[in-house]
């Protein structure tokens, strides 16, 4: 192979790198079964329940330590691990914060899951609703659904919350008019940590997006060289650059070799 070939050779490489190098940087969304909100009305009282053998539910990336007010974000996910498809199941999912001074009753909390590009309050002001959020139609044999929960406390209080999911589905209504529910259950937890006099929380967006600075009313910092990059977008310019820098050598190494064999040419 000449040096021309293979300098040419190494910038076509460079070129084919760079679409990888770029997806590497997105993170990565798998595909599952949508998780639809529930009609709490249609949501069926249990008159008995049972395990439910078919379905796996788990909380996933919940963090060790939360800043108190702040938001802390994890993930849940319900799986088929039975042969048959199960429809339909119904998602849930509660917290409660407990402080560390000893008092019996949890403080204020916020709970919410996002679904249609916004983040929406998991409902706890009835009976009926009781921490069900989201239904899946139908749940194919080794298929999941999965969604974004956040929780943050109201005050600024140390302490632990304690998170619990469940998934069910329910046998057909007997005559007697009986409903069997059939749940599996996860629970984890976190620690509260007290926030500094002073610190106020943000607001974050879409998952895994950061929060805005600072409350209504107060002026955000002006951005500056300390302020670091959050989310996937922080890996894609460096990213970017390596590929683009493999470009710039390549297509550099291909100018200096036409320019010699362009001397070469002239002396003969």
């Amino acid at each position: 192979m000449t040096r021309r070939h293979a300098v040419v050779s190494c910038a076509a490489i460079g070129a084919s790198l760079l679409p990888l190098l770029l997806l590497g940087a997105a993170p990565a969304v798998a595909e599952g079964v949508p998780v639809d909100p529930i009609d709490v009305a249609e949501l069926p009282l249990c008159s008995d329940v049972g395990d439910a053998a078919a379905l796996a539910v788990e909380l996933t990336g919940v963090p060790e330590s939360v800043t108190a007010t702040e938001w802390g974000e994890f993930g849940y996910r319900v799986t088929n691990t039975g042969d048959e498809p199960v429809s339909p199941v119904y998602a849930y999912a509660s917290m409660w914060a407990y402080a560390a001074d000893g008092a019996a009753d949890p403080f204020p909390f916020a709970f919410e899951w996002f679904v249609n590009g916004a983040w929406e309050e998991v409902p706890f002001e009835s009976d009926e609703a009781d921490g069900h959020f989201g239904m899946v139609a139908e749940l194919p044999p080794g298929a999941s659904a999965e969604v974004r929960l956040r929780g943050r406390t109201l005050e600024n209080r140390a302490g632990h919350a304690e998170l619990t999911a469940r998934a069910r589905y329910d046998d057909a209504t007997g005559e007697d008019g009986t409903v069997v529910c059939h749940r599996a259950e996860a629970t984890a937890e976190f620690t509260i940590e007290a926030a500094p006099l002073g610190e106020q929380p943000g607001e974050p967006g879409e998952p895994g997006e950061a929060g805005q600075p600072g409350e209504a009313g107060e002026p955000a910092p002006a951005p500056g060289p300390e302020l670091a990059e959050t989310g996937p977008s922080s890996g894609l310019p460096v990213v970017a650059l390596a590929g683009a820098a493999l470009l710039a050598a390549g297509g550099g190494a291909a100018v200096l070799a036409h320019r010699r064999a362009a001397g070469r040419s002239a002396g003969t």
